[in-house]
C-alpha cells in the first residue's frame, strides 16, 4: 500500500546487500585466453592543477587512494512522496543527484585533487609507477541509463575518469555496449561486476560453488575484454561479498585488483583484492536529511560529509 507521508529519514540497512541469489546458469566452458589489447585512450587534463608533489613508491607500497563508490546519479523522481516505505528503502540508498554529484566534483577540482582508475593504482605497486598527487578512484556499479548522458560529461567537464564495474546481464538493458563503447573512449575504465550481479560469497547468503564462482568471474571477464577490445583488470564484488576462494578465482582470472566495501581510504598491495572504498550516496551533504531537501539541492556549503568520505574520517 503506498503512503503518502514524506519520508524524512535517510534508509536504513546497507544497499550493496543482495537477496539470496536465484537458479545460475550452467557454467560455460572457460574461454581460451586472448591478447591482452594495447589501446590507450587520450585524457583531458585536469581543470585544477594539483598542489601536492607526485606519490612516488614507497618499500611497502601503503599508500592513500581514497575511492568513491556509487551507482547512478539522476534525479529523485516527482512522485517520490507517494511510494511505499519499502519502495523509497529499495531505491533512494543507490542514487545521487546530479546537483550533489557537481558539488562532489566542484570540491575534487578545488582541493587538488586527481583522478586515477584501478590499474594506475596497481601499477603504482608493480611497475614503480608514481602517482599524482592526492589521488583519488571514482567508481559506478551495476549498469545504468545515465552512466553516458549524465555522468560522462560531468566527469569531463572537470578532467576526471572513473571505472564503471558492469554486470554482463544488464548490458541490453539500461546500459548498452555502444555505452560502454563511449565511456572506453573517453577514457573511462570497465570493470567487471560478475555475469548475473549474484552474490558469491560473504554477507550471510549461501556461497556459491567454486564452479559458479568460477563462471561469473572468468566469463564475465571474457566477455567484456571480447565486445571492448580494452584490458578488464578490475573487479567489484556484487553485494561486496568475499571469500579466500573467491579472492583465489579472481587473481587467477588475471584481474590485478578487485574491490569489495569494507570502508577506508588506505590501501595496500597485499590487499589488492580487498581495496577499501567510502560511499557517496543521496543524503551526504543535504541539510536537513529529507528527500525535499535532497530533491532541492540544499546542501552544506562546507561539503563537510563529502570530505569525510574523502579523508576516511567517515567513510560512510
Amino acid at each position: 500500500m503506498a503512503c503518502s507521508a514524506q519520508p524524512t529519514v535517510p534508509p536504513t540497512g546497507t544497499p550493496e546487500a543482495i537477496a539470496s541469489p536465484s537458479p545460475s546458469p550452467s557454467p560455460s566452458p572457460t574461454p581460451s585466453p586472448t591478447p591482452e589489447p594495447t589501446i590507450t585512450p587520450t585524457i583531458a587534463p585536469p581543470t585544477a592543477t594539483p598542489s601536492a608533489t607526485p606519490i612516488s613508491p614507497t618499500a611497502n607500497g601503503v599508500v592513500n587512494v581514497p575511492i568513491l563508490y556509487g551507482h547512478h546519479v539522476a534525479d529523485v523522481p516527482p512522485d517520490v512522496f507517494t511510494w511505499s516505505r519499502q519502495k523509497v528503502h529499495d531505491t533512494l540508498p543507490y542514487l545521487l543527484t546530479p546537483c550533489e554529484f557537481a558539488a562532489d566534483l566542484d570540491w575534487l577540482s578545488a582541493n587538488g585533487y586527481r583522478t586515477i582508475l584501478p590499474r594506475d593504482l596497481t601499477a603504482y605497486w608493480d611497475k614503480g609507477r608514481p602517482l599524482p598527487g592526492r589521488p583519488i578512484i571514482i567508481t559506478f556499479d551495476d549498469g545504468w541509463a545515465d552512466w553516458v548522458p549524465t555522468i560522462l560529461p560531468m566527469l569531463q567537464g572537470h578532467g576526471f575518469v572513473a571505472e564503471f564495474y558492469v554486470t554482463v546481464d544488464h548490458i541490453g538493458g539500461a546500459v548498452s555496449w555502444a555505452d560502454l563503447r563511449a565511456l572506453v573512449a573517453a577514457g573511462m575504465g570497465i570493470g567487471a561486476h560478475d555475469m548475473n550481479h549474484i552474490q558469491l560469497a560473504g554477507g550471510g547468503v549461501t556461497t556459491a560453488s567454486v564452479e559458479e564462482m568460477r563462471y561469473q568471474v572468468v566469463q564475465a571477464r571474457a566477455v567484456l575484454r571480447s565486445n571492448l577490445g580494452v584490458p578488464i583488470d578490475s573487479m567489484a564484488y556484487v553485494g561486496g561479498g568475499f571469500d579466500a576462494t573467491l579472492e583465489q578465482i579472481v587473481r587467477d582470472a588475471g584481474f590485478s585488483s578487485a574491490r569489495a566495501i569494507l570502508r577506508g581510504v588506505v590501501q595496500r598491495p597485499g590487499s589488492r583484492y580487498l581495496l577499501h572504498v567510502s560511499r557517496i550516496g543521496l543524503y551526504d551533504d543535504v541539510l536537513s536529511q529529507t528527500v525535499a531537501d535532497a530533491m532541492a539541492c540544499n546542501l552544506d556549503p562546507a561539503m563537510a560529509d563529502f570530505q569525510a568520505r574523502v579523508t576516511g574520517t567517515d567513510p560512510g
